[in-house]
């Protein structure tokens, strides 16, 4: 597998999982590049204002690390703030989003795993 620098990656603009604003993200790799029940890895850019939607991913089980900034985290309806170095797990069937409030981006690197 090759190596992928998330930063040299084309970025596609879009509104999150119906969140506030819209985001810049980066995939490095989609399922198609793993032997395991990875279904992919990339960065998302949450401008100021901005946020990814809470939603739920079913039966897979998503991991944030915040790489950049602050933020207010919604896990399951529970708010709490994230900062640079934090991890986030987003278990199967639960819900999450990310809002950034800050006046700086909030830059997340994720992964996403199916239970199946």
């Amino acid at each position: 597998m090759p190596i992928v620098n998330l930063y040299e990656v084309p970025q596609t603009q879009t509104c999150v999982r119906g969140g506030q604003g819209m985001c810049l993200g980066a995939t490095a790799f989609g399922p198609e590049a793993f032997k395991s029940k990875i279904m992919g890895v990339g960065m998302t850019i949450i401008p100021p204002g901005c946020s990814i939607g809470s939603h739920n991913h079913g039966n897979e089980e998503e991991i944030y690390l915040v790489m950049e900034g602050e933020g207010i985290a919604d896990l399951d309806g529970q708010q709490q703030r994230v900062k640079k170095g934090d991890v986030m797990v987003n278990v199967p069937g639960g819900t999450h989003g990310l809002m950034n409030d800050q006046p700086k981006d909030l830059v997340i690197f994720a992964f996403a795993v199916s239970a199946d």
